[in-house]
């Protein structure tokens, strides 16, 4: 079962991030409309790239951190959970972009806006909890239901018979 919920979860990873890519580059196809208008483009390239950049990564599993792609212990249970909350935050700026390329009336840009910027949410709120299960569940084989182990006894040298009796004749003294 966690190897399904382990693949659901890349492929889910794998699929905001395409999305993510292309809204992001919808986005920057809007930027010069938006420079010859006279609006200012810093702050909205600034916060697509990182969204194209995160993005690509989500794309590649191999850029992927191993901690994050496939989480194994609770300890992992903190950053994935806040990566999995904030990046749909992330890509709503390239959504809203790309609502405003295709240069429709306001009420219907605001409309496909909100439908292009639930889709990161979506996807990433499916991948919460599939992250969730991943860091709480235990994998079969990594001893987690390992047999406690025994501590040896100290292995004490052998005394020489001399040696015994010596001990004995202190004691006795």
């Amino acid at each position: 079962m966690r190897d399904t919920i382990a693949k659901a979860y890349q492929y889910i990873l794998q699929a905001a991030g395409t999305y993510g890519a292309l809204a992001a580059l919808a986005c920057f196809a809007g930027l010069p409309a938006r420079l010859s208008a006279g609006q200012s483009v810093i702050v909205p390239l600034a916060v697509t790239a990182t969204a194209l950049l995160i993005a690509v990564t989500l794309m590649r599993p191999s850029l992927v951190p191993g901690w994050f792609l496939s989480p194994r212990r609770p300890a992992q249970l903190l950053p994935v959970l806040s990566g999995n909350g904030l990046l749909p935050v992330l890509y709503v700026l390239p959504c809203l972009g790309a609502a405003a390329v295709l240069s429709r009336p306001e009420a219907l840009s605001r409309v496909l806006a909100t439908g292009l910027a639930a889709v990161p949410f979506g996807l990433f709120g499916l991948a919460l909890p599939a992250g969730l299960a991943l860091c709480l569940r235990p994998e079969h084989g990594d001893g987690a239901a390992q047999a406690p182990v025994v501590p040896l006894r100290p292995q004490m040298p052998r005394l020489s018979p001399e040696a015994l009796a010596e001990l004995r004749h202190q004691r006795n003294a």
